[in-house]
């Protein structure tokens, strides 16, 4: 028997596999000084069995990729990439998963990918107030370009 996480994981798998092959491309934007990655964070499920993955570069510059493969790039501003400088800072301290005592099966679940350190997560897990605030700010970003 399938547990009720393994369509979520594997959505999360082939969004960020999606990420990664097309994150290399470059950007439009010929000012940005830096495009390797500096996080990947992706997001699915709920009832509407939302997925998206956004890629945001050290030069600001910033991929979202939606299912099915609309991809949108567009470029962040420094003060939100100041904030989330801020709010990356201590990743490493942060356990690479949480998940809840009970699966829901509706519940959103993320991935986050920063130098080199991927970490898993489910809305209904209790988070770390420093996760939870890099989960916001990272779709805000989305919000405000969907």
């Amino acid at each position: 028997m399938r547990s009720p996480l393994s369509a979520p994981l594997a959505l999360i798998a082939a969004l960020l596999l999606l990420v990664f092959a097309i994150a290399g491309c470059g950007s439009d934007d010929e000012t940005s000084s830096d495009t390797r990655a500096l996080v990947t964070f992706a997001k699915s499920g709920g009832i509407a069995g939302k997925a998206y993955a956004l890629t945001v570069d050290r030069g600001g510059g910033a991929q979202l990729t939606t299912y099915p493969s609309k991809i949108k790039k567009f470029k962040i501003g420094g003060d939100e990439r100041d904030e989330l400088s801020g709010v990356l800072d201590g990743f490493a301290d942060l356990e690479s998963s949480y998940e809840p005592d009970t699966p829901v099966a509706d519940a959103f679940r993320y991935s986050v990918t920063y130098e080199g350190r991927t970490l898993l997560a489910s809305d209904n897990a209790k988070l770390p107030d420093k996760l939870r605030s890099l989960i916001d700010l990272l779709d805000g970003i989305v919000d405000d370009e969907t």
